[in-house]
């Protein structure tokens, strides 16, 4: 992976965990009288991420990237954290993304 791609992810995800701390505590913690101002810093910061997110040279970077690696789908796992069992039990209730 190219220094810039690496960059870049870090940074989308840092810009996540902040609107990700920013929602969790208007949620439980924040005072009624700073919602205004909260849900202002959450749209700047949602905007900057959208802007990183769908920014051209990303998409090429990340198809730069898939081009030197594996063309075939990884198997699905046997367990996962969105899983509530092992796949294949009698209790199984695997949520597991799209297409595995």
């Amino acid at each position: 992976m190219d220094s810039w791609l690496r960059s870049r992810m870090h940074e989308l995800n840092d810009l996540n965990s902040v609107i990700n701390l920013a929602s969790w505590d208007r949620e439980v913690y924040l005072p009624s009288k700073a919602a205004s101002a909260r849900a202002q810093q959450l749209a700047t910061v949602q905007a900057i991420h959208h802007e990183r997110l769908v920014d051209p040279r990303l998409g090429e970077a990340l198809a730069r990237a898939g081009e030197g690696g594996r063309t075939s789908r990884p198997s699905p796992p046997t367990s996962a954290p969105w899983c509530a069992s092992s796949p294949g039990s009698a209790t199984a209730r695997c949520a597991c993304p799209p297409g595995w």
